[in-house]
């Protein structure tokens, strides 16, 4: 079964997809690191670097491909950071990076 996963992050969530029998079509992050991490592990996984919000779903599967799944990886609640280190994007109720892209992102025909 197919699958693509939004707000990848290092791809934990996409190993996980992986050993359940899924297969990614594509991932899609905005964090550098953790794409340049996804290619390092993944080589041959289709891996674009980019604000979900800029993606159409034609970038990600070609036409007549079927997905079955979309995973979101994005954060439910902020990490824990030192004292005046909070970084705001991490927080996927206010983040502009992730608050309501899964259900935009599946409004996508």
């Amino acid at each position: 079964m197919s699958c693509i996963e939004i707000c990848a992050g290092a791809g934990g969530q996409a190993l996980g997809l992986e050993r359940a029998g899924f297969s990614h079509t594509a991932l899609v992050e905005l964090d550098r690191d953790a794409t340049q991490t996804l290619r390092l592990n993944r080589p041959d996984w289709n891996i674009t670097q980019s604000d979900i919000r800029r993606i159409r779903a034609g970038d990600l599967i070609a036409p007549g491909d079927t997905v079955r799944l979309l995973a979101a990886g994005c954060r439910a609640r902020p990490s824990p950071w030192p004292a005046g280190n909070w970084d705001p994007r991490m927080n996927a109720i206010s983040s502009p990076t992730c608050s309501g892209l899964p259900l935009s992102f599946a409004r996508v025909r």
